[in-house]
């Protein structure tokens, strides 16, 4: 089946993003945005989000996504092989005809491909399938995939080697600031607490 794109809204007001973090998604949109500057074989196009649960990495890519006005597709029901097939065909078709860009997000994308914990005997051909789609670059014009893992050491190398994910990006856990900002965020006009936030 056919899987639906989220269309994500995530803006600065619903999520903190550290300073140093906030300079590499700007980065991601500006590249993403302007593409065809760098040719098909340079600039990135397929990112990892790394870093401890909880630290924003799914909120970075809705607001990538939400940046660049991109549909959004989601992997998470995606386990064998062809269903990643059926996923990349779906996005070509898709990219193709609209001539528009889209972003895949892999979440969790150890499981495809840890080395140590080889649950299932299909994980080997899923992530070999996984590759295969990743690698086909004139195929995949608008095409971006995020992946994103808490557990970045146990990462096939095979999915790490450049051209598969470009650029790494590594979420940190916030800040006392941070920490401030995302209650902040979450408590405001709930329980009738009202944060103002003093003007700089």
């Amino acid at each position: 089946g056919q899987i639906r794109p989220i269309q994500p809204n995530v803006t600065e007001e619903k999520y903190y993003i550290h300073p140093k973090l906030k300079e590499d998604l700007e980065g991601i949109v500006a590249t993403v945005q302007h593409l065809d500057r760098f040719g098909t074989e340079m600039g990135h196009r397929n990112y990892l989000f790394t870093g401890p649960p909880g630290t924003g990495k799914t909120l970075g890519v809705q607001y990538v996504a939400t940046k660049l006005q991109c549909p959004l597709y989601d992997a998470k029901g995606v386990s064998n092989p062809q269903q990643i097939s059926q996923l990349y065909q779906q996005l070509r078709e898709i990219a193709k005809e609209g001539n528009q860009k889209v972003i895949l997000m892999l979440d969790e994308v150890d499981k495809f491909s840890s080395r140590e914990e080889i649950v299932d005997p299909t994980q080997q051909q899923t992530l070999n399938q996984l590759l295969a789609e990743m690698d086909g670059v004139d195929s995949n014009n608008g095409i971006f995939v995020f992946g994103m893992t808490n557990k970045a050491d146990k990462l096939d190398n095979a999915l790490r080697r450049s051209g598969r994910f470009s650029k790494e990006i590594e979420f940190m856990p916030p800040d006392k600031e941070g920490r401030l900002t995302i209650l902040r965020i979450h408590a405001n006009r709930k329980g009738g607490h009202l944060f103002k936030v003093e003007d700089e």
